[in-house]
């Protein structure tokens, strides 16, 4: 590297962002590190422990921004928002487009940093002087998805080092380098609501009051009663309070009618599914009509479709059908390992 160039990473406390931190030192960049303090959950004194240590360690300048009322505004309220309108949020997604991928560009260039990196599982490809976003070689841990919406100009200044490694190679490197956070698992739970549950959560820190209302069959019968919708997602089987007969899913969730419409698994299928929003990572949709995969939730395995592109909207069109379609979530597009971009399902 001709010209040492000044790197902010986004320390958490964790093992992924900490070996980006030592990889990136080791390839030549002056690395600056910071952490978002953007909730006080009652992990937070403990991540910022390990982080500062792990700075201290590499002997890099590290700084704590306090962000927590931008993440309320942003990342919080829509939470309950999307929920208070019968749909599923991805709290996730919208934290890193509007957060660590959104304002901390704010600090990086107040700290004269070219580029940002995290410890997230992707790559960035350059191909012709275009950016693409692809799969991480580690398809496990791949975290494609939930940065589905970056544009040109923010992957021309995003790094991410784990890209190449699978989680046992991360885990070796920390090992050897001898990382405070070597051994410390990863946590699954929604991060602002450590040991609550989301609907827990939102009773103790909204206005919402669930209200009663009926279960229903697609024939309109009466099959029972709910405690609000907000205990229910589309596809949900378990939980359901209704004995008897064949197994039940969540087919839709009606806010205007306060209802929970249920059905057989044959009734979860549908064969098109209409986003909007969508953000196309190039610029612009590869075609009017095109062949693609899509997924439409974090796990699922992407599954063939045709897309048709209406303007900012898109129809998907599956010829066998896809089940358990969630609106609030989102669906991303791929063609192999690269993505196309992604938006909200209605």
């Amino acid at each position: 590297m001709s010209k040492q160039k000044k790197i902010l990473v986004e320390l958490s406390g964790g093992l992924d962002s900490s070996v980006a931190a030592i990889l990136l030192q080791n390839q030549g960049y002056e690395v600056v590190g910071c952490m978002m303090h953007l909730h006080d959950s009652p992990n937070f004194d403990n991540d910022l422990r390990v982080a500062k240590s792990v700075a201290k360690q590499l002997k890099i300048e590290f700084q704590v921004v306090d962000y927590r009322e931008k993440f309320q505004q942003e990342v919080i309220s829509y939470f309950i928002d999307t929920y208070k309108e019968a749909k599923t949020p991805n709290p996730c997604i919208v934290c890193n487009q509007r957060m660590k991928f959104g304002i901390v560009f704010e600090l990086a260039k107040k700290l004269n940093c070219d580029h940002i990196a995290t410890g997230h599982y992707a790559r960035i490809v350059c191909e012709a002087n275009k950016f693409e976003l692809h799969k991480a070689k580690d398809l496990t841990k791949d975290q494609s998805y939930v940065l589905h919406f970056l544009d040109q100009e923010k992957l021309s200044k995003i790094i991410f080092p784990l890209g190449e490694y699978t989680k046992d190679e991360v885990r070796e490197l920390a090992r050897e380098a001898n990382l405070p956070c070597v051994d410390k698992e990863e946590s699954m739970d929604l991060c602002f609501a450590e040991g609550k549950t989301y609907y827990e959560y939102i009773l103790e820190n909204s206005d919402y009051k669930p209200e009663p209302g009926n279960v229903i069959d697609t024939k309109g019968n009466i099959l029972g009663e709910h405690e609000g919708l907000i205990n229910y997602t589309i596809g949900q089987r378990k939980g359901l309070g209704i004995a008897g007969g064949d197994p039940l899913y969540v087919l839709s969730l009606d806010k205007t009618k306060n209802e929970v419409i249920l059905g057989t698994k044959d009734e979860t299928f549908v064969d098109e599914v209409h986003v909007s929003d969508f953000t196309w990572i190039s610029g612009k949709a590869p075609a009017e009509n095109f062949k693609c995969q899509a997924k439409l939730r974090y796990r699922q395995v992407p599954k063939d479709c045709l897309a048709k592109v209406d303007g900012n909207s898109v129809i998907l069109e599956y010829p066998e059908g896809i089940d358990s379609v969630t609106p609030g979530q989102f669906a991303v597009l791929y063609v192999g390992d690269r993505v196309l971009g992604g938006g909200i399902i209605n």
